[in-house]
């Protein structure tokens, strides 16, 4: 073993035309937010959906193809960019330092550690994320009901196969303390999925006010549902779709430091 890596090892950049993850269980909470709250937390170029939606998951990654297992929470935005809507993701945990580097500084998500907890039970699924002794989220769904294909397109939540649009940004503070080391860019991250099954419920969601994640600062005023998948995802090769003006962007640039 050695910290040196010669080329025929090399297979980070050569295995992960996408970063794939098999078997994932999903619980999902959607909300209507105020529209005021979503225009103050979305940066430029971004722009607000025509309803200000919010959603939080909790997750568990039992199998990837970069030999990691792990769990997730994430906390969303439904906006979009040119005309294409997509999600802005405001925070996200992990509980493994791989999946954290990776997601962080290959793809730009705001990613930190944490301690997570995931069930999945008969009527429905339960989880909650814990930073710095704070739950900062809670989620559940019981009696949830499995639909078809057919009732997923007719509620709006898509057919089992298809692709979601990310809106991330790449950036990172320059060793004088002074800026960034580059020009913020906004990334595009698609994430492909093919679900093997859906199940809707009604969802509950909480939030511990947090100086350090302040996902409370989403308020719920109408809750819309729960999603309880299983299936595939992956990541897939971003693009670099804008460049952001340093001092604009300094505002929304805390999203991944305490």
């Amino acid at each position: 073993m050695s910290f040196l890596k010669p080329s025929k090892e090399d297979r980070l950049f050569e295995r992960l035309d996408s970063a794939d993850f098999y078997d994932v269980e999903m619980l999902s909470v959607i909300w209507e937010t105020k529209q005021e709250v979503v225009e103050k937390l979305l940066p430029p170029p971004l722009e607000p959906f025509e309803t200000p939606i919010a959603r939080a998951y909790v997750c568990k990654f039992p199998r990837t193809n970069f030999g990691i297992s792990y769990q997730e929470t994430a906390l969303m935005l439904l906006c979009q960019y040119k005309g294409e809507v997509g999600v802005y993701i405001l925070g996200m945990h992990v509980d493994n330092d791989m999946a954290m580097a990776l997601g962080r500084e290959m793809f730009g998500y705001p990613k930190k550690m944490a301690e997570i907890n995931f069930k999945r039970g008969r009527m429905g699924a339960s989880g909650w994320g814990r930073r710095r002794g704070t739950k900062v989220v809670e989620m559940q769904s019981k009696i949830m009901k499995s639909i078809s294909e057919e009732e997923a397109i007719e509620m709006q939540l898509g057919a089992n196969e298809g692709q979601n649009p990310v809106f991330l940004f790449k950036h990172f503070p320059a060793q004088d303390a002074e800026g960034f080391d580059y020009q913020p860019r906004l990334v595009g991250g698609p994430v492909a999925y093919s679900r093997k099954s859906v199940a809707v419920g009604h969802g509950k969601i909480s939030f511990e006010p947090s100086e350090y994640d302040p996902w409370n600062e989403v308020e719920v005023v109408k809750m819309l549902g729960a999603t309880l998948t299983v299936g595939d995802q992956s990541m897939l090769k971003g693009e670099v779709l804008a460049e952001i003006d340093s001092e604009e962007f300094k505002l929304y640039s805390y999203l991944k430091w305490d």
